[in-house]
């Protein structure tokens, strides 16, 4: 690993010094910046720089300024950024998705490599008190981590939707940061910590599939799962399942299922464990404009039925994304952590690997 990647996983929860945190600037109707919360109040900026490696330089505080823990940005500032007209559009360039927020507009829908190239890469310090409590540890991971502990071979298989394929990581695209997909980040730090130098060593494949619901990923589990023989299983499902209309109902019909898989990986390798992830919670601004239903609509519900599974099965651990990505979202404005609906930038992909390393590496130890 490289000593950037080893800062990017510096768990949210624990650090007080916040690495290469996005923002992208949009202008709002009257032309100038509002105010910019981060995940937590900034105390000092550390560094600033442009996420797809341009070589201007910036400085506080012609073209930045710390205000009541919030950036603030004069209208000048060179900062890269995009007017009001050009996030906010009259007529879709894409997908039809409206803003809520910003009625009789469309939000602009693009992959992460043309945000990538307008965002800004904060590095802050924060106070221990701002910060987020852990996620709690898990018995069920302590198996594994003594076999990674010994060194053993381990076969890693990561599965779910476009989230798990890494989509819209920057080293998804082969971008400048070109931070990995968050199973290639997870899988380099425990290789580092643990110190597997080639005599034994951690497998990986991510047979994930864009656009798949938990319906695509039991009918296809033989192929992508049982086949590939699994030690560790990563399930990433319900972006998908949870979007469409409002139904009070779907959280268990999505437990069925993702208990189903459970069971048939545990029919077949008794001793794997299942890791579950709920997922991120997606765009709350951005609306299904044909539809017109909310990008977030039944995702909040995956957790609850992902936990309930965890706790009901041996060899099943939980890891509640939704949760803290909500939590971030309460601050932060979604283009600054994705795109416009529902895929993660690099810095929500390492929420995912954070979260994903944390059944493995006890809190006192260092990646």
């Amino acid at each position: 690993m490289t000593g950037r990647e080893k800062k990017l996983l510096l768990p949210y929860w624990k650090s007080e010094i916040v690495y290469e945190e996005p923002v992208l600037l949009v202008r709002s109707r009257d032309g100038g910046f509002a105010p910019k919360k981060m995940m937590y109040p900034v105390r000092e900026v550390l560094a600033v720089r442009r996420a797809d490696g341009g070589r201007a330089r910036f400085s506080a505080p012609g073209d930045y300024f710390v205000r009541g823990g919030e950036l603030c940005f004069p209208q000048d500032t060179a900062l890269p950024h995009l007017d009001y007209g050009e996030m906010y559009l009259d007529e879709p360039n894409g997908l039809r998705v409206a803003s809520i927020k910003e009625r009789g507009k469309f939000l602009r829908t693009e992959n992460g490599v043309f945000f990538n190239g307008y965002a800004v890469l904060f590095t802050y310090r924060t106070e221990k008190k701002f910060l987020m409590p852990p996620p709690e540890k898990q018995s069920a991971a302590v198996a594994v981590r003594e076999r990674l502990r010994n060194r053993e071979n381990l076969n890693f298989v990561f599965y779910g939707d476009s989230i798990t394929t890494g989509v819209n990581a920057s080293g998804y695209f082969n971008i400048r940061p070109h931070t990995p997909v968050f199973s290639q980040l997870a899988v380099r730090a425990l290789r580092e910590r643990f110190g597997y130098i080639g005599q034994t060593d951690i497998a990986h494949v991510n047979t994930a599939e864009g656009g798949w619901t938990s319906i695509q990923g039991l009918e296809r589990l033989q192929e992508r799962v049982l086949d590939k023989k699994p030690d560790v299983l990563f399930l990433g499902f319900g972006m998908n399942d949870g979007g469409g209309k409002p139904n009070p109902s779907f959280g268990a019909a999505f437990g069925e299922r993702m208990e189903e898989m459970v069971g048939k990986v545990h029919a077949a390798f008794p001793d794997c464990l299942v890791v579950l992830a709920s997922p991120m919670m997606p765009n709350a601004d951005a609306l299904n404009y044909d539809e017109n239903y909310p990008v977030l609509s039944n995702q909040p519900q995956c957790a609850a039925a992902l936990e309930k599974i965890a706790l009901s099965h041996e060899n099943t651990a939980f890891i509640d994304v939704s949760r803290y990505s909500a939590r971030i979202a309460e601050r932060k404005e979604f283009h600054d952590m994705g795109d416009t609906m529902v895929h993660p930038n690099d810095f929500i992909a390492r929420l995912y690997a954070q979260m994903f390393l944390n059944l493995f590496i006890d809190d006192k130890e260092a990646i």
